[in-house]
C-alpha cells in the first residue's frame, strides 16, 4: 500500500488531476470493509505511519517514542522519534481523546507532514504515550487522521485538511472517498476534488447542519 498521485480526467473541465491540484491517497481495507487506512509520513527524514482517515474526529495522532511499554499497542506499532527529525518543533501541550472503542493520551508536537504529494510544514499533531486496551493493539493502523470540522477537535491544533485549505493548496476545497470492495483495491481518498470516472449522473449537495461532524438532515 502506498501514496500515489495519478493523472486522470478531472471533475472540473476534464483537466488532469495535477492541473486541478487533486491529490490521491491509496487506501487499504480491513476486514469487512469496516476500516480504511492510508500512508502518511512525519518528520525529516520521513517516518511513515498507516492512519485511518476518520470523518468522525478532527485530530492527527501517532504513537510516540515515549509510548508506555506497559501497553501492548506500544510494542506493536511504529513510533515517532522527534529526536530523529530536523524539522521537529516541541509543543508539549497535553492531549487526550475518547473514541467509541477506546481512548488515549499524549502531548502535542509540530513537524512536517507528507500526505500524497503535499508537504505541510509545522503541522501540529499528537504523540500518543498511553494506548491502553486491545483496540489499538489489534489494529492494522498506527494512528488516526481526522477529517471533521475544527469544532470536533480534542486539542487546539488546526486539523490537517483545514490547514491545507488555509494554505491555498487546493483550487476546490473538497475531499472524496472511493471505497473499494476487494482485497486488491481498498479504494482512494482524493484531496481537492473528485473523480468523475467512478460515478454516473449528477452530484447532489446537502447542507451540513452542524459544523463539527459531517451532520446532515435526512427525511424519513
Amino acid at each position: 500500500m502506498g501514496v500515489t498521485l495519478r493523472g486522470a480526467p478531472g471533475p472540473y473541465g476534464g483537466d488532469p488531476r495535477g492541473a486541478q491540484r487533486i491529490y490521491g491517497v491509496t487506501l487499504g481495507g480491513l476486514g469487512l470493509q469496516a476500516q480504511y487506512y492510508g500512508t502518511v509520513s512525519l518528520g525529516t527524514p520521513p517516518q511513515t505511519f498507516r492512519v485511518i482517515f476518520d470523518t468522525g474526529s478532527a485530530d492527527l495522532w501517532v504513537p510516540s517514542a515515549r509510548c508506555c511499554r506497559l501497553h501492548l499497542a506500544c510494542w506493536l506499532h511504529p513510533h515517532y522519534y522527534s529526536a530523529l527529525s530536523c524539522t521537529h518543533r516541541p509543543n508539549g501541550t497535553s492531549f487526550s481523546i475518547h473514541y467509541g472503542s477506546g481512548s488515549l493520551r499524549g502531548f502535542l508536537s509540530q513537524d512536517t507532514l507528507q500526505i500524497s504529494n503535499v508537504s505541510l510544514e509545522a503541522q501540529t499533531f499528537a504523540e500518543a504515550v498511553a494506548l491502553p486496551g486491545l483496540t489499538f493493539a489489534t489494529a492494522r493502523f498506527d494512528g488516526v487522521l481526522g477529517l471533521a470540522y475544527p469544532a470536533a477537535a480534542a486539542g487546539p491544533a488546526v486539523p490537517v485538511f483545514d490547514n491545507m485549505m488555509q494554505r491555498g493548496i487546493f483550487r476546490n476545497n473538497v475531499f472524496a472517498f472511493r471505497l473499494g470492495t476487494s482485497g486488491g483495491d481498498g479504494g482512494e481518498l482524493l484531496l481537492g476534488g473528485f473523480d468523475e470516472e467512478h460515478f454516473e449522473g449528477p452530484l447532489h449537495y446537502v447542507p451540513v447542519t452542524r459544523r463539527a461532524y459531517w451532520q446532515l438532515h435526512m427525511d424519513r
